[in-house]
């Protein structure tokens, strides 16, 4: 889950464990476009920690190029 208010994003990563499933927090709403259509790890079905990893390694492949975090291009 993305988002840029930090409480918000921890209630909701409450609510997500809590019915049985393994938040993974992006550290802001930007980030969050790992999570659409074309991103990393869109459609897949991955643990919590190879989600975190996809996104990790695809953020800092953008960064290696020279992209900004919020300018990631997927596709």
């Amino acid at each position: 889950m993305a988002g840029d208010d930090p409480v918000a994003v921890g209630l909701v990563a409450e609510l997500v464990d809590r019915i049985g499933y393994d938040p993974v927090r992006l550290d802001s709403l930007a980030a969050g476009r790992a999570l659409q259509p074309g991103g990393p790890v869109f459609g897949a079905r991955l643990s919590a920690t190879a989600v975190a990893q996809a996104i990790d390694h695809a953020g800092r492949a953008a960064v290696a190029d020279g992209r900004r975090k919020e300018s990631w291009n997927w596709g």
